[in-house]
């Protein structure tokens, strides 16, 4: 790793032109952050054009995978487990680890008995995230936490709009009413 850091960033030899110079060094960091971005933008335009080209899956129900703990893998979000929970968020099925996240969650959950009316949980950093509401449509009893919003690490998440630091937060329409979520607690933890 070192030798790769030197090799673009230590000093060099320009043909007898001497060191690089501060110029040199910020066009290319430029680059390299144009390069990043164009890998991004490539990555979320496959993502998309993956994602149309799954077929569409009616009548999924929730079913039993056997899920292991792993990394994400772009075969889990093809599988029909997948597109029921993405389904049942409402959410269409993109190739995107955060939606991975969100189904397998629900899918462990779902596997551990925990999606049934009466079940308990607790989560941890839930912020403005969809499971919260699907669980209070599933009349869960769960007390949904966020990190204190005056705590350093949390600023990027306010900044960024993911900070759940109400119970209306954790608000989805489109998977509960408002009535179901009474009785939620989203409290504030410093660590």
């Amino acid at each position: 790793m070192n030798r790769l850091w030197d090799r673009m960033w230590g000093p060099r030899d320009f043909g007898g032109q001497g060191l690089r110079s501060t110029k040199q060094s910020a066009r290319e960091a430029r680059d390299w952050t144009n390069l990043a971005l164009d890998v991004k933008f490539l990555g979320y335009s496959l993502a998309r054009d993956l994602a149309r080209a799954l077929p569409v899956r009616r009548d999924l129900t929730a079913r039993r995978v056997n899920l292991r703990s792993k990394a994400s893998i772009q075969a889990d979000l093809e599988s029909e487990w997948a597109a029921y929970w993405c389904a049942e968020l409402k959410s269409p099925v993109r190739f995107h680890r955060k939606i991975w996240e969100l189904v397998y969650v629900l899918q462990a959950l779902y596997e551990n008995g925990a999606i049934r009316q009466g079940a308990r949980g607790l989560g941890f950093g839930c912020g403005k995230e969809p499971i919260a509401s699907y669980l209070a449509n599933r009349e869960t009893e769960t007390l949904v936490t966020d990190l204190a919003p005056d705590a350093v690490a949390a600023k990027a998440w306010v900044e960024s709009g993911q900070h759940a630091s109400l119970l209306e937060n954790t608000f989805h329409p489109r998977l509960t009413s408002r009535s179901l979520l009474t009785g939620w607690y989203v409290t504030g933890m410093s660590i």
